[in-house]
C-alpha cells in the first residue's frame, strides 16, 4: 500500500519557483537543468494548489509574506526583489496554471532589458498567454490618514502590515479584477472604494 505524500510546504514551493527562475536565465531552452527545474516548480505548485488554492503571496523588498509568516531565505529575497522591482505587491497563482504560463511569467520577471523595472500589467500578462498568474500593485492613493492613534501594530514595516491586511481581506476565490481592486486600496486601508 502506497502512503500518500504530504503537499509541499510554502518554502518548498517558493524555492522551486526561484530555482526555475534562475535556471531560466542561466541555461538555454533545451538544457535539462532548465527543463527539470520548470517541471519541479510546476509540480510543486500544482500539489500545493490541490490543498490550498489560490496561492497568494505578499511581496516585500526583502521577502514574501503569507499567512502571517515572512519567507526571508537568501534565494527568496532575490526573487522578492525582482517581483518588487516590477511593482508587485501581491502575487496570485491559481489552480490550473500551465507549465507554459509559469515559464512565460518567470521569463518576463527575469527580463534584464530596459523593461526590467517597468510594472508588469494584467494586459501584458494576458498578452503573453498568462491567465492563472496575477501580479498586482498597491495603489497608495487609496490610503487615508487619521488622527486616531493606536498602539503599535506589531513587528514589521508599514508595507508588511499593508500586505498582511490585504492577504487577510482577500476572498478565497476572488477573480483577478477583484484582486487588483483590493490591491488598489480596498476597505482594509480605510479607502473609499
Amino acid at each position: 500500500m502506497e502512503v500518500p505524500t504530504p503537499p509541499p510546504t510554502l518554502l518548498e514551493v517558493v524555492s522551486s519557483l526561484v530555482t526555475a527562475w534562475r535556471n531560466l536565465a542561466a541555461y538555454p531552452a533545451s538544457h535539462p537543468a532548465r527543463a527539470a527545474a520548470m517541471t519541479t516548480a510546476h509540480g510543486r505548485i500544482r500539489a500545493y494548489l490541490a490543498v490550498a488554492s489560490p496561492l497568494t503571496l505578499g511581496i516585500g523588498r526583502d521577502g514574501l509574506i503569507s499567512s502571517g509568516k515572512k519567507l526571508e531565505a537568501a534565494q527568496v529575497r532575490a526573487f522578492a526583489r525582482a517581483l518588487y522591482r516590477r511593482n508587485g505587491a501581491l502575487l496570485r497563482i491559481e489552480e490550473g496554471v500551465e507549465p507554459r504560463e509559469l515559464e512565460s511569467f518567470l521569463a518576463l520577471l527575469g527580463d534584464t532589458g530596459p523593461t526590467r523595472d517597468r510594472p508588469l500589467t494584467v494586459e501584458e500578462l494576458r498578452a503573453a498567454g498568462i491567465s492563472h498568474i496575477t501580479l498586482s500593485a498597491i495603489d497608495y492613493a487609496g490610503l487615508v490618514t487619521t488622527t486616531d492613534v493606536g498602539g503599535p501594530s506589531g513587528e514589521g514595516s508599514l508595507l508588511e502590515g499593508l500586505l498582511q491586511a490585504l492577504l487577510e481581506d482577500l476572498p478565497v476565490a476572488a477573480p483577478p479584477r477583484d484582486l487588483a481592486l483590493a490591491a488598489a486600496g480596498g476597505a482594509a486601508f480605510g479607502a473609499a472604494v
